[in-house]
Parts: structure tokens; C-alpha cells; sequence
């Protein structure tokens, strides 16, 4: 298995975490990232973190297991813009994630939710899911 952060709508109870599901993904803990990641909007609809040298925030996400298979097929399904690197959690640890590519941010021109110091669009959802 392999671990994945994920945030935005491929967490629990979010139009896409059927994505995660259907690829035998097991959610394991609610966590955030290092201080050192901005949100960006892909298409105004899916949060595309990317690392900053200054002015990053803590992120919420959720980590899953994966299996290998299951990892290609939710790359997959992103949307263009959204890619997997690696994420640095508030506690040290290293896992793949869900992140954005420099191009997209530069293409988005505007950040979200980042300001505040986390990431408030997917509570909003959820609530309403």
C-alpha cells in the first residue's frame, strides 16, 4: 500500500471520493501539511496545493492507503492541472499527495483559502453534502 494525502474533493463525503473508493483506497487519518503550501483553484472547482518557498499555510487533508493500482487509477481521473508529488505532513512524515502543477497555478492567477491559514472550501461542502 502506499500512503496518499488528498484534499478538496476526493475526501470523505466529497463528489469525488467515490475515486478513492473504487480504487480499494482506506482512509487512515485526518492530518496537515507543513506550513509551506498555498491553495490554488483548478477551474474554480478542485484546490491544487503547491509548495512555496515563504507564505505557505498548514493544509488540511486526509492520508489513505492505497494500493499501486489504485494510485494510477486516481491520477487518472484528475483533472488536468492536478498531479501526485510529495507532501510534507505537520509531523515530518513524507507521503505522496495530491498536488498542482506550477503551470496551473500560474494559470488560475489567484490563490484560496490560504490566508486564513487553512483551507475552508471543503467544510463547506461537506456540510452541505
Amino acid at each position: 500500500m502506499v500512503k496518499l494525502a488528498v484534499n478538496g474533493t476526493l475526501m470523505r463525503g466529497l463528489e469525488l471520493n467515490a475515486n478513492m473508493l473504487e480504487a480499494k483506497a482506506t482512509f487512515l487519518r485526518d492530518a496537515t501539511t507543513a506550513p509551506v503550501y498555498r491553495l490554488w483553484s483548478v477551474n474554480d472547482r478542485h484546490p491544487a496545493m503547491i509548495r512555496v518557498l515563504s507564505g505557505g499555510a498548514s493544509i488540511a487533508l486526509e492520508v489513505w492507503a492505497v494500493p499501486p493500482e489504485g494510485l494510477a487509477q486516481i491520477l487518472l481521473r484528475e483533472p488536468p492541472g492536478l498531479c501526485i508529488g510529495k507532501v510534507t505532513l505537520a509531523d515530518g512524515e513524507e507521503v505522496l499527495g495530491r498536488s498542482g502543477s506550477r503551470r496551473s497555478a500560474r494559470a488560475s492567477a489567484r490563490s484560496r483559502n490560504t490566508a486564513a491559514g487553512a483551507p475552508t472550501w471543503h467544510r463547506a461542502s461537506r456540510r452541505s453534502a
